[in-house]
């Protein structure tokens, strides 16, 4: 059996999915990954991902929504929670008007820097995001506020389509591991399609990572849809910055795809999507991302002054796409594609 046909079958047959478990008080828990370090362990950092490990009562009010049951007038009723990332928490629900499962993501208040008035101006903001529509981009339905009242920051959501079949990047690498050169050409190829659409109009995505790339394998097929464009963008661009202030990771997400340009105060461009693409292709074809410090603030170092390993020969990356990704990587965002559209032209070139 070739390694092709070992993937696709694995991908086709294996209908499970981890169901992150909704964490109980006491212990630790990581935020990336949502698995649980019971109180007596010594472990500080997540032993699958590294990311520093969290108090698991943290999470006592990523629940508050559940209390609610519905919300938005009663349209949407809470099922079930899926997992936290850096900038949300999801849950499925059910929109009561469709009665069709969605899913709904609570954006973290303090994210936003803790201040109603932001809050409700992103909100606002956010509705832009519906306008976005291409069949490779994860619907948005609808966005709004949560709940608001004197006791507590309001908690802006956005619904979006629930995917079927789909499974992200960063669920494929935890059950597989590194993933197929020509299954990562055929997702880049179209997600750089998607990402050219997006820019042309407009649109950058600012937190490309391997959790909002999902695809699809169908008859050997695949299909891709790009998740949460537009949220970070519109989040950013809400926060007021002052001369002290500092754009980091825990603004903008994980600093394992942050561009140098972005991390050091540069204005976002197309060229910080391409090296968070290029960290994304990396990660998936090795089986970890090109650069990893010790904390958040040695990763982002690591961006500005180390150069990423070649791949190994027992990965069989080609070299024409190792190129693409190195290409992709450059310090300068002048040395980088200026488009996904020549980006996807050099992926189409490879044998």
């Amino acid at each position: 059996m070739s390694l092709k046909d070992g993937v696709f079958k694995k991908m086709r047959t294996d209908e499970g999915e981890e169901r992150p478990v909704k964490p109980e008080v006491g212990g630790k828990t990581c935020p990336a990954c949502s698995r649980n370090y019971p109180a007596y362990s010594n472990i500080v950092v997540c032993k699958y991902d590294g990311t520093l490990l969290i108090p698991t009562q943290h999470f006592n009010r990523v629940f508050e929504i559940s209390d609610n049951v519905t919300f938005a007038n009663g349209r949407y009723k809470i099922e079930e929670w899926k997992g936290e990332g850096e900038l949300s928490n999801a849950f499925t629900a059910i929109d009561t008007k469709s009665m069709q499962k969605v899913v709904v993501k609570i954006i973290k208040s303090q994210v936003l820097g803790g201040e109603p008035r932001r809050i409700r101006r992103f909100a606002d903001m956010l509705h832009e995001t519906i306008a976005l529509q291409h069949p490779n981009i994860v619907t948005v339905l609808d966005c709004g506020i949560a709940k608001e009242n004197e006791n507590s920051l309001p908690q802006v959501y956005v619904v979006l389509e629930k995917l079927k079949a789909f499974k992200n990047l960063k669920s494929i690498l935890r059950q597989y591991g590194p993933m197929a050169p020509y299954v990562v050409i055929e997702t880049m190829i179209k997600a750089c399609d998607t990402f050219e659409y997006a820019h042309s109009n407009g649109w950058l995505h600012q937190d490309v990572k391997p959790s909002n790339i999902y695809i699809q394998m169908n008859n050997e097929q695949i299909s891709v849809k790009i998740s949460d464009f537009g949220v970070a963008a519109r989040m950013f661009s809400n926060l007021e910055w002052h001369s002290q202030g500092t754009k980091t990771g825990s603004i903008y997400g994980n600093a394992a795809y942050i561009s140098p340009d972005m991390t050091f105060g540069l204005d976002p461009s197309v060229a910080s999507d391409v090296y968070s693409i290029g960290c994304t292709m990396y990660h998936v074809l090795k089986g970890m991302p090109p650069f990893e410090g010790n904390n958040d603030f040695g990763t982002l170092m690591m961006h500005r002054d180390k150069e990423p390993k070649p791949f190994a020969e027992e990965l069989k990356v080609p070299k024409e796409l190792e190129a693409v990704v190195m290409k992709c990587l450059q310090k300068k965002p002048e040395n980088r594609y200026q488009s996904f559209k020549d980006m996807a032209a050099d992926l189409n070139a490879i044998s």
